[in-house]
């Protein structure tokens, strides 16, 4: 089937239009390329309206906004990780900043981790720790990491098992951690 668009006069299949259920063939009376352009010329018009709306609309719904930014992130890794980088790279005040406020948001939120992971790293420097050059859990020859499997508690921060990165991470992201909180 087809479809002349009375802007741009062509005669287009009608899977060129949008749905619209409100009109009698129950099609969108301009075409998608039509639409798009009208779309595009009404934003550009009404740019502070628009910002405004969207600022309002993302306050009242920042759950929803965080949900879907982090599912996007998740499945845009990689052109995610180039663009935080090309950031970093044009922002390094801006960056600097932000990363020590975000460190101080965290040693704030996490005191006890914070001081284990320190007390780790003075008992390596000392030589009361050594770290092994594999990993505990896969075996792999690696830079190892402490994991604190009993908790952050001062009388258990030194009792670490060591691991490569990915274990460390699947050992957190999968709550095997012998009843703490990884938060």
């Amino acid at each position: 089937m087809t479809k002349t668009c009375p802007k741009c006069k062509r005669l287009l299949s009608t899977s060129e239009f949008h749905k619209d259920s409100s009109r009698l063939d129950g099609l969108c009376v301009y075409c998608k390329s039509c639409a798009k352009t009208d779309q595009a010329k009404y934003r550009k018009e009404h740019k502070k309206e628009n910002n405004k709306y969207q600022r309002k609309w993302h306050c009242k719904n920042k759950k929803k906004v965080l949900i879907k930014r982090k599912k996007w992130r998740e499945k845009n890794k990689e052109k995610t990780q180039r663009s935080d980088i090309k950031w970093r790279k044009e922002n390094p005040e801006k960056y600097k900043l932000t990363s020590r406020k975000a460190n101080k948001r965290y040693r704030q939120k996490n005191p006890k981790r914070c001081a284990a992971r320190s007390m780790v790293y003075h008992a390596i420097e000392l030589g009361i720790l050594k770290r092994p050059n594999h990993c505990e859990s896969c075996e792999k020859l690696c830079f190892t990491e402490a994991h604190h499997h009993r908790g952050y508690n001062a009388d258990h921060c030194l009792d670490v098992i060591w691991l490569c990165k990915e274990c460390h991470v699947k050992k957190h992201k999968l709550g095997e951690n012998c009843g703490i909180s990884c938060g």
